[in-house]
């Protein structure tokens, strides 16, 4: 690095994981999730320093490092420095609290299922992604609990679903086989999958 010049790293946020519960993007590329705190231990100890941090929205959450030979720490940095200590982040309490939360929504999604199975409801999936493959695993739900996830990506229609094998279908499922409810599995995409499943929802699905 040029002595005026600056190191920029964007990493999953550690922070934003926790606060909302996105224990289901943790997978085989997505593994290290990072606070601030160790990371401007980590460069310091090596003759850099994080001088500024910017909080970005993609994949549940990120922040952006920028990282020079000099320390001249933004009050941005400092700012979010100081929320990790004060909040907590730093002690194990905040991780037990975590794992307590993902059993919750665990439980609560099993109860859920099998409540609408008991009033003959039928269920499907929106999205064939890794982060609902995670959940689906984690949970237990199976073909028996979900008849099948529709996928716009050709290459995943036909297949199944990784472990729980529930079978990956195109749109067009909903529209022949259309089930009282979709559950959506790739939440990172909301709005897209809102608009793409109007007609479902004008014709009395949820």
């Amino acid at each position: 690095l040029l002595d005026d010049g600056t190191f920029i790293i964007e990493v999953p946020y550690l922070v934003d994981l926790l606060n909302n519960n996105i224990f289901d993007t943790v997978y085989h590329e997505h593994l290290s999730y990072f606070l601030v705190s160790p990371l401007v231990r980590l460069f310091s100890e090596h003759g850099l320093y994080v001088n500024d941090v910017e909080r970005i929205t993609i994949h549940g959450g990120t922040v952006r490092l920028y990282i020079q030979k000099h320390s001249s720490q933004s009050p941005a940095l400092e700012r979010l420095l100081r929320m990790e200590k004060n909040e907590g982040y730093t002690s194990f309490g905040k991780y037990e609290d975590f794992e307590l939360r993902a059993k919750k929504i665990k439980a609560d999604l099993i109860t859920t299922i099998e409540k609408l199975h008991s009033e003959g409801k039928i269920i499907a999936g929106f999205g064939a992604s890794a982060k609902g493959s995670i959940m689906l695993n984690y949970c237990g739900i199976l073909p028996q609990h979900i008849a099948y996830i529709v996928d716009d990506t050709p290459e995943k229609q036909g297949k199944f679903m990784a472990g729980c094998k529930i079978p990956i279908v195109s749109r067009n499922e909903l529209e022949t086989k259309m089930p009282d409810y979709l559950l959506v599995l790739a939440w990172n995409f909301f709005p897209e999958v809102q608009s793409k499943t109007v007609n479902f929802r004008n014709r009395g699905g949820k």
